[in-house]
């Protein structure tokens, strides 16, 4: 947001001015990326035995050139050298599958497969770690509009307090020396990447000709996840405090409860940071993978109808959550900085079905009409519930550090509460098929969400007691 001019963003509370945030403007950035793959595959049969199998070599270097980016009203001036090689990756990732046919007779196969991913990596190290991306681009800072221009009157490039301001969230804003840096035993060599393994199971059977149904249990996991350490800083450096729940019925058991667990870095450790990104082990155990269960069935009838059918039952452990319509779970029960990343570092809930069907009929005239149906687990929702210094104070003995006015925590587990309402639609379409010769004219005509269904799809999750979960 430019304001007066200022490349700066408000944040208000009550209508009142409680926090700023400085941009580095304008921000220029040069990548570069080489790919390189290289695979090879067979594939083998005995009997009703078939098998497939592969080895791919993958191999990732980002880099950036040298250049320099003009000053803003905020930053000065920079210039960044090449990097040649920000990131340099290497990886092996194989692949099987397997079909049986079961009675030789085609009608029944088991189905098994089993494969290493690399995550998408495309301009992924650049974005951290070239000269010109690591510089901090942004940090907020405390405002009280004393003199109620809704203007800052303070220096801003200075990162104490001063004026109307407060001290920079983060001393390095706009300073080309880089505050985050890239562990170098993560971020070059052999098998470092972010990776997935997928493996499924599953049975198809054809039931009678054109009419099929199939079983089949997913499961993929993650591995070499990251985390960010700021060296500055350690646990010892964090004070803990707690606050209370709004008593509101509508939160279940945490109402009007105690809520502990939670942190403030210490006064004379505000601002200062010194991050290093590196693979997640070093720290403890990260847990992420998705289970899933679907069952399908598929039709093609006489007179070109078709139709098919599916239930997918999920559950999964992530910590960045996944999977549209599955339970999520976060699993990151380790120490990096702060203590409070032990706050609801593991939550779960059961698993969650997803509904759909689709299917086309021929009707007379050349007209055909297509359904789609589907029904889905309701929106996740969460409270958050915004607190004043002077109200934790009361814990913490002592105010927010860098004069921060309120914090905004969401007390309930992520990913442990849905609307009951479950999302159902049914969606037409009429298509007209008209020949003109060897030509083919299609009229469509869509009806989307056809029986009016009214599910709240994004609600309100900022906590008071009138709007709150309103859509």
């Amino acid at each position: 947001m430019d304001v007066g001019g200022l490349p700066l963003a408000y944040r208000f509370t009550n209508n009142l001015p409680v926090q700023l945030t400085e941009f580095v403007s304008p921000q220029e950035s040069y990548q570069r990326e080489r790919e390189v793959g290289v695979y090879a595959q067979d594939q083998w049969k005995l009997r009703r035995l078939t098998l497939n199998y592969g080895l791919r070599f993958e191999s990732t270097r980002e880099s950036t050139p040298a250049f320099s980016s003009p000053a803003g009203q905020l930053n000065d001036a920079m210039s960044f050298p090449e990097a040649s090689c920000i990131a340099c990756w290497y990886d092996l990732t194989p692949r099987f599958a397997a079909a049986y046919d079961v009675h030789g007779d085609g009608k029944t196969a088991i189905k098994v497969a089993l494969g290493k991913y690399l995550r998408s990596k495309t301009f992924g190290a650049t974005d951290q770690f070239s000269p010109s991306n690591a510089i901090v681009i942004s940090t907020t800072r405390a405002w009280t509009d004393s003199n109620g221009n809704y203007y800052p009157d303070c220096d801003l490039r200075a990162s104490g307090a001063n004026g109307e301001c407060g001290a920079m969230a983060n001393s390095g804003f706009g300073k080309p020396d880089a505050r985050t840096h890239a562990d170098p035993d993560w971020i070059n060599g052999w098998g470092q990447a972010q990776y997935n393994w997928q493996f499924s199971v599953g049975v198809d059977r054809e039931i009678r000709p054109g009419v099929s149904v199939s079983a089949a249990f997913f499961r993929t996991w993650f591995g070499n996840q990251t985390v960010t350490d700021n060296r500055a800083v350690g646990p010892n450096d964090y004070s803990p405090y707690c606050v209370t729940a709004p008593a509101d019925s509508r939160l279940g058991s945490i109402s009007g409860t105690q809520i502990c667990g939670l942190y403030d870095i210490n006064p004379d450790k505000f601002g200062l940071v010194d991050n290093v990104v590196t693979l997640a082990k070093n720290f403890g155990n990260y847990e992420e993978y998705y289970n899933g269960l679907d069952l399908g069935a598929n039709a093609r009838l006489a007179h070109g109808i078709t139709a098919s059918a599916g239930v997918n039952i999920g559950n999964s452990v992530s910590a960045a959550g996944f999977r549209v319509g599955t339970s999520d779970k976060t699993k990151r029960c380790f120490v990096v900085d702060s203590p409070q990343e032990l706050f609801n570092c593991e939550s779960g809930n059961p698993y969650l079905a997803q509904i759909k069907l689709n299917g086309a009929v021929p009707l007379p005239k050349g007209l055909q009409l297509a359904v789609v149906y589907q029904n889905l687990p309701g929106t996740q929702y969460q409270a958050d519930v915004t607190y004043t210094s002077a109200q934790i104070q009361q814990s913490l003995g002592r105010p927010l550090s860098g004069g921060v006015r309120n914090i905004t925590i969401n007390i309930m587990k992520p990913n442990s509460a849905f609307l009951d309402d479950r999302i159902t639609q049914l969606d037409l379409r009429f298509t007209k098929f008209v020949r003109f010769g060897s030509r083919r004219l299609q009229l469509n005509a869509d009806a989307y969400n056809a029986l009016n269904g009214n599910a709240v799809l994004v609600s309100n999750t900022s906590y008071n007691a009138v709007n709150w979960l309103q859509p």
